[in-house]
């Protein structure tokens, strides 16, 4: 800590500049003897537990080696096997290019570290790149190549069998072997001969024995599967039998059908009747309804026209006019209400017979 005439403090810049980039650290980790191998076979088919390495557990080791140099921003080792990766890829096309002939700026393009990581990897530069995928792919292959495909033995033993490391002993090829009449004329006293079962060339029997497939090659011989016998004539007559009596059950069934059909058919005649008299139910609750409104509104309207007579008859009591005057008021008053009503009854009885002339048109 720095103190000022001000009396304020001021701290140090603690932080370093970074010694190395990120791609120069990943390079020197390329370089490390071992290291190119070790990420490429690193496909995760040993689990930890039993000692295997995964290429995020490498990934993990290029992030400490880049906190280590200063280099922020790459602590993530998800990231970092991407890039690795990534790197791998190119490094492998590059690889090709050169051993196609490509010129130096080709490569450069491809993968720009390739000439300052060649040295380093040599040989580990052939050495395929295996993921899950690739093995699970190859697995599959292999699974689905040894389900009822046979294979000469050539074939076999140039597939990775264990075989193929014991044919590899002997001096002569094992088609050789395979083609000589005997075993005792193919090799002379002392050398190495696999045992590989043969069927015997002397007296053959076709009948019985199989060729040689993927499944009988470590097993030696199998004989073919005993075919079933043939039915006896009892039962082919039994089977006959069950049929006619099959197709003469048909008019039974078909009667079934019939009687199931009527039944289906009924019960759905039920429903629609109950269903129509439900509608008509209905219908008549709501006619019922809306009488109990009509009336409802009749009175209301009644209790309307008493309430104004009422207060008619008070006004004209406030006004001075006796019993007899009041009477005729009202008298006049109801008559030109019904003198009011009496054309719109006409109206509604012209359009009735208006009505009942057109279906008539």
């Amino acid at each position: 800590m720095l103190s000022t005439d001000s009396n304020m403090e001021i701290e140090e810049d603690t932080s370093q500049a970074p010694t190395m980039t990120a791609d120069e650290v990943l390079l020197e980790w390329l370089k490390q003897p071992g290291n190119y191998s070790r990420y490429v076979r690193a496909d995760g088919s040993v689990p930890p537990r039993l000692g295997g390495e995964t290429r995020t557990d490498m990934a993990r080791e290029v992030v400490a080696k880049l906190n280590a140099a200063g280099v922020e921003g790459h602590d993530n080792p998800v990231y970092t096997n991407a890039k690795m990766m990534k790197w791998v890829r190119r490094y492998k096309k590059a690889h090709e290019l050169v051993c196609s002939g490509a010129n130096e700026k080709t490569v450069k393009k491809t993968f720009p570290y390739y000439y300052q990581l060649v040295d380093c990897v040599g040989s580990d530069s052939d050495l395929p790149i295996r993921t899950k995928r690739a093995i699970q792919r190859q697995r599959r292959q292999a699974s689905s190549s040894s389900n009822g495909h046979d294979m000469s033995i050539d074939a076999y033993l140039e597939d990775g069998s264990p075989l193929s490391s014991a044919a590899s002993l002997s001096p002569s090829p094992v088609s050789d072997f395979l083609s000589s009449s005997s075993s005792s004329s193919a090799y002379s006293q002392g050398d190495y001969v696999p045992h590989i079962p043969i069927i015997p060339t002397s007296q053959p029997d076709s009948s019985t024995l199989c060729t040689f497939s993927e499944r009988n090659i470590i097993n030696g011989p199998r004989r073919l599967p005993v075919p079933s016998p043939r039915p006896s004539k009892s039962a082919v007559n039994d089977d006959s039998n069950d049929n006619t009596s099959r197709a003469n059950s048909h008019p039974t069934s078909h009667h079934q059908c019939n009687v199931m059909m009527q039944r289906m058919m009924e019960i759905l005649y039920q429903q629609q009747q109950y269903h129509n008299q439900q509608m008509n139910r209905l219908l008549e609750q709501n006619q019922e309804l809306l009488n109990q409104q009509s009336r409802s509104h009749r009175i209301h309207e009644m209790q309307i026209q008493a309430s104004l007579m009422v207060s008619v008859i008070d006004r004209l009591r406030e006004a001075g006019l006796s019993k007899d005057q009041i009477s005729a008021h009202l008298l006049q008053l109801n008559g030109s209400v019904d003198a009011q009503q009496q054309p719109d009854q006409q109206s509604d009885q012209q359009e009735q017979p208006d009505q009942e002339e057109q279906p008539d048109q």
